[in-house]
C-alpha cells in the first residue's frame, strides 16, 4: 500500500504543484518509471550475497 503511494507521487505533483510542472518544463527534474525499492531492501539484497 505504501509502496504504490509513493509511487503516485510524480502525477500528484504534476497535478497540484506549479513548481513540479515548471522544474519538468526546464528540465530540472526528470520522472522516470521504477519500481519502489527501499534503501534497506538493496541492503539486505547486498548482505545475503
Amino acid at each position: 500500500m505504501f509502496r504504490e503511494q509513493v509511487s503516485l507521487q510524480v502525477e500528484r505533483g504534476r497535478k497540484s504543484s506549479m513548481n513540479f510542472r515548471t522544474a519538468e518544463r526546464f528540465g530540472l527534474i526528470e520522472a522516470v518509471e521504477k519500481p519502489v525499492v527501499f534503501w534497506f531492501e538493496q541492503y539486505q539484497e547486498g548482505v545475503a550475497v
